[in-house]
């Protein structure tokens, strides 16, 4: 399990496999059945939920038909913020792959 935060011993999966061999099998799975495994139970929320955080997309602003950029309401924004100070915690981060950050584009 060296590529994920040391579980407790509490929360390591008593199934029959190895916290390692789980994971193997999760990284296989596609993000919707892989949401579906972490709400299955709490051992495999821990081993699983980081997978989810591969790829982050963040749109913290809008551009208008002028290209003026535009700064969503304060929820938005403190939103995002949240998001953001999750995808840094210590059990996600270490498997953040790619950030992006985007504009929203306004239409008419």
């Amino acid at each position: 399990m060296n590529r994920f935060f040391r579980a407790p011993s509490s929360i390591i999966p008593k199934v029959g496999l190895a916290p390692e061999l789980w994971l193997e099998i999760f990284e296989h799975l596609p993000s919707r059945t892989l949401h579906v495994v972490t709400l299955t139970c709490q051992s495999f929320r821990y081993l699983a939920q980081p997978l989810l955080f591969h790829s982050l997309t963040f749109c913290p602003y809008s551009l208008d038909i002028n290209n003026e950029r535009y700064i969503h309401r304060l929820e938005t924004v403190e939103r995002t913020k949240k998001r953001i100070q999750f995808c840094s915690s210590p059990r996600i981060a270490h498997a953040v792959r790619e950030c992006k950050f985007y504009p929203r584009y306004i239409v008419g």
